[in-house]
């Protein structure tokens, strides 16, 4: 082996990291993020589900000291060559480790304009870019006095200062919602944002970056559905070819908004709205997409998966080549450098419509026989589902490519049509 390399928080896609890193000559190591005491035991149950996804041998796992310096030399005495993130929640603590031990990772003072979304939105006004107006509040009165003064009472987005998934994102119409999605996030953090709501099609570009350059890994559309009158909840992320024109504006859009919040090394999966003004930031998350995206999958849709080219990008090789020779070319107008689409491909989050109490689950032999079928992850039986309201408690992930598009959105089309209407054929109570 050539030494340790270290992922903090290695959850969701980021476990293919442990895969690549082998596959470079190296040893893996996870270290886990102390969790406080009181929900101790559910992280290190969502934790032991989230290693079962690990190919291969289970890496060596360290936990993260009480204090700091207990840590750092914890990890100095590993003498890793890498220490990176793999889920939010590790970033802060690797870009430490990192900066202490002399290795390639993020700028800690950059680190509130890669987590917070209010100060990336204030990076981008910094720069003249278009952003996002909002305001962090810490009472439900300020917030209904923003919204009502400084958006003039029209719809607006209410949601944490951090965190993914859409977990507390709630969209609002009205002063009574605002109120309640206020008393929600404040309940739970102290403060919420408050931002006025951008109407358009939500989408996502994945990149990783080295040494002042930049090669876009994914462009993708996503398709949500509305839980009552507050919730939009992801149900696809369908991938799209960049060298498409019309994503051109939106391609430079998203690098230079990277370049103002300060992302200098490593993956970046952000999302952006497109209205009839262009693209505008919804967030910065400077890490791999989530999803659980199978390294295999993406390799059939991209042609290359992501943790490859983000491992590369951290030990210094070429970003615009993967170990097997695919090649980004020179895909959009301005010149930006992305891998080709290689083929048809979409992940979806299962949307699960009424809590129940699952026995069965009919919805693995529904999709195993569908033409566009690639693998999937949860959909488990007997388990409690609530009601989905974020990509938190989906049903499961199910992962789709095909030839042929219009074979892949009616599989698609059909499963969500049960999910909505019909989910006693999927699972049984």
């Amino acid at each position: 082996m050539k030494g340790k390399i270290i992922v903090v928080h290695c959850i969701s896609s980021s476990l293919n990291y442990i895969e690549d890193i082998r596959h470079e000559g190296y040893e893996p190591v996870i270290m886990e993020i102390t969790a406080p005491q009181e929900i101790r035991e559910y992280v290190r149950k969502a934790l032991d589900v989230e290693y079962s996804y690990i190919k291969g041998e289970k890496p060596l796992v360290v936990q993260e000291c009480s204090e700091y310096r207990q840590t750092l030399q914890m990890v100095r005495e590993m003498n890793p060559v890498l220490v990176t993130a793999g889920g939010d929640l590790g970033l802060e603590l690797a870009a430490k480790l990192s900066r202490d031990l002399g290795l390639p990772g993020h700028k800690v003072e950059r680190l509130p304009y890669l987590r917070r979304k209010d100060k990336m939105h204030e990076a981008l006004k910094d720069v003249g870019l278009r952003y996002i107006r909002g305001k962090v509040v810490s009472s439900i009165e300020e917030g209904i006095e923003y919204y009502e003064n400084g958006l003039n009472g029209k719809s607006a987005i209410v949601k944490p200062l951090d965190g993914g998934g859409s977990v507390g994102v709630m969209a609002c119409h009205s002063r009574g919602a605002v109120a309640e999605a206020l008393r929600r996030d404040i309940a739970d953090s102290g403060t919420a944002l408050v931002q006025e709501m951008i109407n358009g099609t939500e989408y996502y570009v994945n990149t990783v970056t080295f040494n002042g350059r930049t090669v876009v890994t994914n462009v993708c559309r996503y398709d949500k559905v509305q839980v009552g009158d507050m919730r939009p909840v992801y149900v696809k992320a369908v991938s799209l070819s960049p060298a498409d024109e019309t994503l051109s504006p939106m391609i430079r859009y998203v690098i230079e908004a990277l370049d103002a919040v300060g992302l200098e090394i490593g993956p970046a999966h952000t999302e952006v709205m497109l209205d009839e003004k262009g693209p505008v930031l919804i967030e910065v998350n400077a890490r791999l997409a989530g999803g659980h995206q199978p390294s295999e999958w993406q390799d059939l849709v991209l042609g290359i998966h992501e943790s490859e080219i983000a491992l590369r990008a951290y030990l210094g090789k070429d970003i615009f080549e993967s170990g097997a020779g695919v090649k980004a070319g020179i895909m959009t107008a301005d010149g930006i450098r992305c891998y080709p689409l290689r083929s048809n491909g979409l992940w979806h989050p299962v949307f699960i419509s009424r809590e129940m109490e699952a026995k069965d689950n009919p919805i693995v032999d529904i999709v195993l026989n569908m033409a566009s079928y690639h693998s999937h992850k949860g959909l488990i039986a007997p388990s409690h589902y609530d009601m989905t309201t974020d990509l938190s408690n989906s049903g499961g992930t199910i992962y789709m490519t095909h030839p042929d598009a219009t074979v892949l959105e009616s599989d698609f089309a059909d499963l969500l049509d049960l999910e909505l209407n019909h989910i006693e054929q999927l699972f049984t109570d």
